[in-house]
């Protein structure tokens, strides 16, 4: 057919379309408002309707397809649970016999297997672990794509599974502007056995303001003692923010870090957040030493009650039975909590009679005082 052909019969369309266009619109122009409503309304339903069944149509058959994917995948799991406790049980050594699994199943494959790992430790997890080796390569480049829940998952199974030569791709990880995936590659680093990656946990910590500081404390205390001369560094650091400084006090109690009492003894001495001051009076209470017995008792004066529960903790911990007098003052804080702290800290360090000549004199906070000596 020549182009000249094909341009008439396309002409000819464009006139049948006006021409039913012309139609339509001397038609609705003519009948009644009321008429032209109702058919609106009709043909709206019409609409309504079929955009209705198609989507049914679509929900049904994605329903049915992920049904049917979910059985494949339940009967691949049984399986290799099968194939995977008669590994874990048997006493092959490091190199278990490879599981033949196809290219398009392979990533499920390595998600199954760090579901079970979690169940195993020692020669069992290390034998896991060399089932997966084959395939992390994929998990590797799927840090840089996707959605972040999904990094996140490939940065724990590469923690799991990837250690150490996938190190440098799980530090690569902490750049990532989701902070579900760098915290999961903060922990997949935190290490006892690679206390050097607290340098570079450090810096990214301020990212995670909604996280559980004891989370935080926690994940670094598992670095151990090798991770200390960093915590205490950024302690001391006044360009740090003060919850970060925090999360690297309490990590430094957990560890029982000795060389951190005196940081903790001349930062008190710098006029700090109240928080900051509760968490070096922590520390102290843990590690410090006789002679921190003055910055602590300094502090029984601070304006935060907070401060002054901790000064009494604390002095509970280093001080000694000459402290009875200053703590007995305490008796008398406006805060009740304090009082509290106070009488206790007198129980702990075998006070027993300025409580018990308090109580006979009608002091103010004698329930309290009688609480505490009823204590064991």
């Amino acid at each position: 057919m020549s182009l000249d052909a094909i341009l008439q019969q396309f002409r000819l369309m464009l006139n049948q379309i006006n021409l039913l266009w012309e139609k339509a619109q001397l038609y609705y122009l003519e009948i009644p408002s009321e008429a032209l409503a109702m058919q609106i309304i009709i043909m709206a339903i019409f609409i309504i309707l079929a955009l209705t069944i198609i989507l049914s149509t679509g929900v049904m058959i994605l329903r049915i397809k992920n049904n049917l994917r979910a059985s494949r995948l339940k009967k691949l799991e049984s399986t290799w649970e099968k194939i995977l406790i008669t590994i874990v049980m048997s006493d092959e050594d490091d190199k278990p016999p490879a599981i033949k699994v196809s290219r398009h199943n392979q990533l499920f494959f390595v998600r199954y297997l760090h579901r079970f790992a979690e169940r195993l430790q020692g020669h069992e997890l290390k034998l896991v672990k060399a089932l997966a080796q084959p395939y992390l390569a994929r998990f590797a480049k799927g840090l840089k794509g996707g959605y972040p829940e999904l990094r996140a998952r490939n940065v724990n199974i590469l923690g799991t599974f990837g250690f150490p030569q996938y190190i440098e791709a799980i530090k690569s990880a902490l750049k990532d502007p989701s902070p579900i995936v760098t915290m999961s590659a903060a922990r997949a680093l935190a290490r006892p056995e690679y206390p050097q990656h607290c340098k570079v946990i450090l810096p990214v910590l301020s990212m995670f303001d909604q996280w559980s500081m004891n989370f935080l404390s926690s994940m670094l205390t598992e670095m151990g003692s090798g991770a200390a001369p960093d915590l205490r560094k950024t302690l001391s650091s006044s360009e740090e923010s003060n919850r970060v400084r925090i999360a690297c006090t309490e990590a430094l109690r957990s560890i029982g870090d000795l060389e951190s009492g005196n940081v903790a003894a001349e930062l008190l001495g710098n006029g700090i957040d109240s928080e900051l001051q509760a968490a070096l009076l922590r520390l102290l209470g843990q590690v410090g030493i006789p002679r921190h017995r003055a910055i602590i008792i300094d502090h029984l004066k601070s304006p935060h009650f907070i401060v002054r529960i901790h000064a009494l903790h604390a002095l509970g911990q280093i001080g000694n039975q000459d402290d009875g007098a200053i703590i007995t003052q305490a008796l008398d804080d406006k805060s009740t909590w304090v009082a509290l702290h106070a009488a206790r800290t007198l129980n702990q360090l075998q006070r027993r009679d300025l409580l018990e000549a308090a109580l006979q004199s009608e002091h103010s906070r004698a329930a309290i005082i009688r609480q505490v000596l009823a204590e064991k």
